[in-house]
């Protein structure tokens, strides 16, 4: 007070003077002189929508004032006001805010969300998820935070809603309004794992980590270097340069993700290409489930092959207990469990490590879907490199019988496809490495593509019209897919190829 009114006379001194710059400095002054007033009050209510700036983009004098004074919100600008604005308020005043929601479960903030828990009291948690904005704005996700400045009681209850689904900010601002409510106890999430602060109760009797390893994959550096898909090299099993690699599922399929090769490790070596880091080489030629670090956590079985820094494997203590994991990702109790406990886009091992896992009741699951335990390498799919090869051969699980079969002869958009390719004289790495682990159905494909060998160009240039002898690209074609389907082609399932 002293200072604004010693600034008020100045200015006045400099505007009677007739110094013009007075009155342009005099209102800057005063906005300045307002904000600190403001500031440094204390008030009933504080809301406010933060700012969405990281701690890896702060500047140097932000990034020295937040270490020096809020050194456990320090990542981030947007906690740095969480915990600032409660110095806004007046005892038992409240504090609404629209912030991101990574905090409540990071470890870095483990130690600020102990405090609040201890000393604030929590009134209400809305997860808005994604898209909870209006304008345009990167996806990440999003909560509607209310608190008040107090202690809470030992029996005070948290109000939470869930609108992380909604498919826009309408659909979610109306979910404010009508949505159920969860309530959950506030002393309680001193209990929980990691101290996340959660909307659902915790009942964990055993986690991931007590029958399972989680694995990082590799680092390849300059990744558009050293990888390729399997399809733009010659790959052969006797090659020395590359090496099948998995990377993050494409769905859930019962094995994906299998597109690509890289530089072996003798060639990264020989090349000398530092930044290339080898990570969980502890998983190869093992059996487990590898999973998609990101969104909705697609996962594939895992064949064993080195994998790169998409993904994590997940291999098993005891091998006889991948079933029941694989039952709990397929039934989507296993995505739950990890978003009970992490709602970032992207998630880390050791998220995957204690996420709350029933072994009994999963194990009775696997026991009745996969009675004769999980399938071996299979896929009808031409960009997986376990793909058997032929046109339109198929290999699928039975339900009735729990185990795999022949399929009926596919005729989907991929058969002409295969057939071009191999009328051009490519073979499938599964066609090409005997070693390769495959299912016993899948090798049956294999074997009969042998008898399509013959039909394949000598030199890879089959020309449209009929040229140097040889027939029409056409006529040659529809031989190759007569041969591959053998008394089930007909000019009919040529018609029905042609509409796939």
């Amino acid at each position: 007070e002293t200072l604004k009114k010693a600034l008020d006379r100045a200015i006045r001194q400099e505007k009677d003077a007739g110094d013009p710059v007075a009155a342009i400095f005099g209102e800057t002054a005063h906005g300045v002189m307002k904000a600190v007033d403001l500031l440094s009050q204390k008030y009933d209510y504080v809301v406010t929508n933060v700012p969405y700036v990281s701690g890896g983009k702060h500047g140097d004098f932000l990034k020295d004032f937040c270490k020096e004074n809020y050194f456990h919100t320090k990542n981030d600008i947007a906690t740095v006001f969480l915990d600032r604005c409660f110095s806004f308020c007046k005892q038992s005043g409240k504090i609404s805010m629209v912030m991101p929601q990574n905090w409540l479960f990071l470890p870095s903030y483990t130690k600020f969300r102990e405090s609040l828990v201890k000393k604030e009291k929590w009134d209400l948690i809305a997860r808005l998820g994604p898209k909870a904005f209006q304008t345009p704005m990167w996806d990440f996700n999003v909560l509607l935070l209310i608190m008040s400045h107090t202690h809470a009681p030992e029996v005070h209850q948290i109000c939470g809603l869930d609108l992380s689904e909604e498919r826009d900010a309408a659909a979610k601002a109306e979910g404010l309004l009508d949505a159920e409510v969860q309530c959950v106890g506030q002393a309680a999430q001193l209990k929980n794992p990691g101290l996340k602060i959660s909307l659902q109760k915790y009942i964990i009797n055993s986690t991931l980590s007590d029958f399972a390893n989680v694995h990082y994959g590799s680092k390849p550096g300059q990744t558009y270097r050293v990888t390729r898909y399997f399809w733009e090299v010659t790959f052969t099993q006797t090659d020395e340069f590359w090496m099948l690699m998995e990377s993050s599922p494409s769905s859930n399929q019962t094995y994906s993700g299998k597109s690509e090769i890289c530089y072996s490790l003798n060639i990264i070596d020989q090349y000398r290409i530092r930044e290339f880091g080898v990570r969980g080489s502890e998983a190869w030629n093992k059996q487990g489930i590898i999973i998609s670090k990101m969104n909705k956590l697609p996962f594939s079985i895992y064949t064993g092959k080195f994998f790169d820094n998409n993904t994590c494997v997940i291999s098993l203590k005891r091998e006889e207990n991948t079933p029941a994991i694989i039952c709990s990702m397929e039934k989507g109790d296993f995505l739950k469990s990890v978003r009970l406990i992490n709602q970032k886009l992207s998630i880390e091992k050791e998220t995957l490590e204690n996420t709350p896992f029933n072994i009994d009741h999963w194990t009775k699951v696997a026991e009745e879907q996969y009675p004769h335990g999980l399938p071996d390498p299979y896929s009808d799919d031409p960009t997986q490199w376990l793909f058997h090869g032929h046109p339109c051969g198929s290999v699928i699980w039975d339900e009735e019988t729990k185990q795999l079969a022949h399929g009926p002869l596919r005729t989907d958009g991929t058969v002409l496809h295969v057939a071009i390719a191999r009328l051009l004289g490519y073979r499938w790495p599964a066609e090409t490495d005997s070693g390769m682990e495959l299912a016993a159905e899948a090798r049956e494909w294999v074997q009969r593509c042998d008898a399509l060998l013959p039909f394949a160009d000598d030199d890879g240039i089959a020309g449209i019209p009929s040229l140097r002898g040889e027939g029409r690209l056409v006529d040659r074609l529809r031989s190759l897919l007569a041969a591959a389907y053998g008394t089930a082609w007909s000019p009919d399932m040529e018609n029905e190829l042609l509409r796939a």
